[in-house]
């Protein structure tokens, strides 16, 4: 992939994060207005369960690959390849049989309703903890066609199957579980195979093991620290102010998530491998360019999204859910900006990664994230709803501080302050225009995409005016 390459493999990967995200869309209808807000917060919360388990067991694979496997020289691609094969499935079965070893020990102090649905959710843990992995060797090897057609397949068809079994079984949980396990085994079968069959003549060396391993393991209290900051909240509120009010933030952070995290994602996936490939060449001035540019994308397409949001996604909120999960509106502005802080400090990330300074990164989000369990209880108490979301801004906030100064030597991200600037003047008219478009358009189903149209029209008309186009075709 050369730097004129960026934006298309953006776009691929963009398409990748958007079905996805519809599916997300169309699931938080689905399941609210199936589950109802407790068996939403419910639902939530055995997911916040899977995922912990996933970032103690395979999580710090993802970025490990990326780093390790995508090589210019076949060979070592190949010895690579092996050895990430190994790791990923032997890490599944260990955690598989460790946590299966718990439910047995603390079954009987486990309350009737998690009793009831932790067989299912193990079952859908396996299917993820497969899956994530396995996919993500596509976008090692820099192949987003068929990263992107591999994601959309498994999100639409989960969401497929989901609906049938709720429809047809029963209204709970365990059936949206039951998909995740079915289709996550069956779609990763494919890139598993081409793994297999990539590496079969390829020796297995303990010292590539202990590489990889070296590098990947101080992830998990980073990939812990960012569960702390999607996670931890929820059972927070679970604790202080009831399951209900965990399905009321599991809705509005599911719709911000969506809506607005695909988009940095998708930047991202396209940037790192080449980042990495650039940098292991020795050309660091390529390297902060190619970061730079990223910065400008995340700018000209994050900052409106976030703004946007923030003015709309009390009537999105409105319209993908039941009247029980309105009181949820208040809180999706300080979300969209959260979502926002988090993409930005993934770039600020990059240099620590590219470096292989794990350890300072970790030591970072770590920090972050203990700021976060110390303050969310008194801000959940004192504010409630909105405390659970503001101590995640004051955490995030301090985390890109941190990275800001400890910002390694060999690697400066640039930061396009033109550019910026020029984002934000198109933003302040695009919002100027969404509000004088609220005067006169009513509020309901259907006329939030009116409204949207218009703010996406006029800041792209900004941006052409200014010049921006540019960046976007980098």
């Amino acid at each position: 992939m050369n730097n004129t390459k960026i934006s298309s493999s953006s776009g691929i990967y963009l398409f990748g994060r958007l079905i996805p995200a519809l599916m997300g869309f169309l699931s938080i209808p689905i399941f609210t207005r199936t589950l109802g807000t407790e068996g939403y917060g419910t639902f939530s919360l055995l997911m916040g369960t899977i995922s912990l388990i996933i970032v103690l067991s395979t999580g710090w694979l993802e970025s490990t690959a990326v780093r390790f496997v995508g090589r210019p020289n076949i060979q070592d691609e190949q010895n690579y390849t092996k050895t990430y094969l190994y790791l990923f499935l032997g890490t599944i079965l260990f955690s598989t049989l460790i946590a299966l070893l718990g439910f047995m020990l603390f079954h009987g102090s486990l309350s009737e309703v998690t009793r009831t649905y932790l067989w299912s959710a193990m079952l859908g843990f396996i299917g993820v903890a497969l899956f994530r992995p396995a996919v993500n060797y596509y976008r090692t090897l820099e192949i987003p066609k068929k990263y992107t057609f591999t994601m959309v397949a498994y999100s639409v068809s989960r969401l497929g199957l989901a609906i049938l079994l709720l429809s047809t079984i029963r209204a709970t949980s365990d059936m949206i579980f039951y998909s995740y396990f079915i289709m996550g085994v069956l779609l990763a079968f494919l890139p598993i195979k081409k793994m297999i069959e990539h590496a079969q003549h390829a020796p297995f060396k303990l010292k590539m093991v202990k590489e990889m391993v070296t590098y990947g393991l101080p992830y998990i209290p980073l990939l812990t620290s960012a569960w702390v900051f999607s996670m931890f909240n929820r059972f927070a509120l679970d604790i202080e102010m009831g399951r209900e009010s965990v399905g009321l933030y599991a809705a509005a952070y599911n719709i911000s998530d969506q809506s607005i995290g695909f988009l940095y994602m998708a930047i991202m996936m396209a940037i790192f491998p080449r980042l990495v490939k650039v940098y292991e060449a020795g050309s660091i001035a390529e390297t902060e360019g190619l970061l730079t540019k990223g910065l400008s994308l995340y700018a000209i397409i994050i900052i409106p999204a976030i703004s946007g949001f923030a003015m709309l996604g009390g009537e999105l909120l409105q319209l993908l859910t039941s009247s029980d999960f309105l009181a949820a509106s208040t809180i999706i502005p300080l979300l969209a900006v959260n979502t926002g802080i988090v993409g930005f400090n993934q770039y600020l990330s990059k240099p620590f990664e590219l470096d292989k300074n794990t350890r300072t990164l970790m030591g970072i989000f770590v920090f972050g994230s203990l700021l976060n369990i110390i303050i969310v209880f008194p801000m959940i108490h004192i504010l409630g709803l909105m405390g659970a979301v503001f101590s995640n801004t004051i955490s995030l906030i301090s985390i890109g501080i941190l990275l800001f100064i400890r910002r390694g030597n060999s690697i400066s991200i640039q930061i396009p302050w033109v550019i910026f600037g020029k984002v934000f003047i198109g933003v302040i008219i695009m919002i100027s225009c969404l509000f004088l478009s609220d005067q006169f358009i009513p509020h309901g189903a259907g006329w939030i995409f009116l409204k949207m149209a218009i703010g996406i029209i006029f800041y792209a008309c900004m941006i052409l005016m200014m010049g921006l186009k540019r960046v976007l075709l980098i």
